[in-house]
């Protein structure tokens, strides 16, 4: 099995509106010459330590992968050692029982070379028999010299096996004490990835909280500054406005008692004016009488005469006083005018700035609206890839611990199946180790009773061959001696030298 590589999407920088030195000076709008507010930045969610707990889990997850992949790549190394372990206890049954096939060869050659002098002596009793026993003797030692050379070649195997079973045993030993060494390893792992991810996602869901917070902080700063600043401007604009109402009064006030006095002068000169002249016509009338009472006829003519001349003069008066009456009039209208017109140019120029103010007051809030608009969808969108940052380490690390629960599965499996294979082992060894020394014994003790009655026998059949001349020389027929009995056969039921 190939060891599963998965890996985990990336923060992508391009959709992360953040930077390490973004900090905010004052939260206050920045008034140009102009009159329009210039807004600062919306400050950046703080995901730097989101980020870190990211990447410590990633490199959590990394040195995960690691050890299952170590833990794999021993298992196909423990996988090898178990078969030559089998292989071993093949060999080991292999050479038994090429020992015991030893054994059986060499407890039939003496046999074998046994019977020949036998049916020798039997059939030719001659001195030759002296030659066949010396070398059957010289049999027996070489048969003596390979049961202690196959002797010393079971005690050598002995050795070997006790040290391939130790050696067996401490492999065993190893290996558990290694599988329960990774599998505590692999449990302190998965726990501390377990409190990794929720330490990771409760400073994801501290850090949207602080970020919902400030922003909502943020929103009813701009909005409390704005809504004083549109405050202010309207008392400025309801000042302006009085000011203005307060002047227009007084300069119509003015204008009225003006026109009041100006009306009132006239009237006074005019007044004046007209007693003057019944004044004069009075006298005039009075003159005349007097004159026409003392003249005749022609001197009334000549008094009217003069008396016209004398009212022409305040008519010529009262022409010129109408002529500075209007030209009075003139003049007043036109400082009128004048007034009105400059009380006109300074209210639309006020009218004006009142507009451009409620004007950039109007853009200013826009562009604080689109600004906290723009700061809540970069929030929303930070907070969105956090939930699915969150939720992919979710579904990886889900993953992985089902491909750890997996492994320690397999691998506790696998650990009951090196056991049960150690056991049989074991006791495989054990019932061969009993059961080769058990048939060592019994064919070492059956060789040695063989040996012995073998001897016996040849001692026999010395004394008969010895006093075989004797006979022949007294004229009997010689007694041959008869067979050995046959020995216990041992539990092996291997033959021994004297059973033929």
């Amino acid at each position: 099995m190939s060891p599963a590589t998965w890996r985990l999407p990336r923060p992508s920088p391009s959709r992360i509106p953040l930077s390490p030195g973004s900090s905010w000076s004052s939260g206050e709008p920045v008034w140009s010459r102009g009159g329009r507010a210039t807004l600062p930045a919306a400050p950046p969610p703080p995901a730097h330590a989101a980020r870190l707990s990211l990447l410590l889990a990633l490199a959590r997850v990394a040195d995960l992968q690691a050890e299952v992949v170590s833990l794999r790549e021993h298992r196909d190394r423990c996988e090898p050692a178990m078969l030559s372990l089998l292989r071993e206890t093949l060999r080991l049954r292999a050479c038994v029982q090429l020992q015991d096939s030893e054994l059986k060869k060499l407890q039939q050659d003496p046999r074998r070379v046994a019977r020949a002098p036998e049916k020798e002596a039997l059939e030719f009793p001659s001195p030759q028999n002296q030659t066949q026993m010396q070398a059957l003797d010289r049999r027996l030692v070489e048969v003596r010299e390979a049961l202690t050379q196959v002797r010393r070649k079971q005690a050598l195997q002995d050795s070997e096996r006790k040290d391939t079973e130790q050696e067996a045993s401490l492999r065993l030993a190893e290996l558990a004490g290694r599988l329960e060494q990774e599998e505590q390893s692999r449990e302190a792992a998965c726990s501390g990835l377990q409190k990794s991810q929720e330490e990771a996602s409760q400073r994801a869901d501290l850090e949207a909280a602080k970020t919902q917070a400030q922003v909502t902080k943020l929103g009813e700063e701009m909005s409390l500054r704005f809504l004083k600043r549109e405050a202010k401007l309207c008392g400025f604009l309801q000042k302006s406005f009085l000011a203005l109402e307060k002047r227009m009064k007084v300069s119509e006030s003015a204008r009225l008692k003006a026109e009041g006095g100006l009306r009132e002068e006239l009237d006074s000169r005019w007044r004046g004016l007209q007693e003057l002249a019944e004044e004069r016509v009075r006298a005039l009338q009075g003159q005349h009488e007097v004159r026409s009472r003392g003249a005749g006829a022609g001197g009334g003519r000549q008094e009217a005469r003069r008396l016209l001349e004398q009212c022409r003069g305040p008519d010529g008066a009262v022409v010129q006083l109408t002529k500075f009456v209007r030209q009075n009039q003139v003049s007043l209208s036109r400082i009128l005018l004048a007034e009105q017109k400059a009380r006109d140019v300074q209210g639309h120029l006020e009218e004006s700035r009142a507009a451009e103010l409620a004007t950039c007051l109007r853009e200013d809030l826009k562009a604080v609206q689109l600004a906290g608009e723009l700061a809540q969808r970069e929030v929303h969108g930070a907070l969105e890839l956090q939930r699915e940052k969150s939720q992919a380490l979710e579904v990886s690390l889900a993953e992985l611990e089902t491909q750890v629960k997996d492994l320690s599965d397999h691998f506790l499996a696998l650990s009951w199946r090196l056991d049960l294979q150690g056991q049989t082992l074991s006791l495989r060894l054990s019932e061969a180790k009993r059961e080769w020394e058990g048939s060592e014994q019994k064919s070492l003790e059956g060789l040695v009773r063989c040996q012995k009655e073998a001897e016996a026998h040849l001692r026999e059949v010395r004394e008969r061959v010895d006093s075989l001349p004797r006979q022949v020389g007294e004229g009997r027929a010689p007694r041959l001696p008869p067979p050995p009995p046959r020995c216990a056969a041992p539990a092996a039921r291997l033959p021994c030298l004297c059973c033929r």
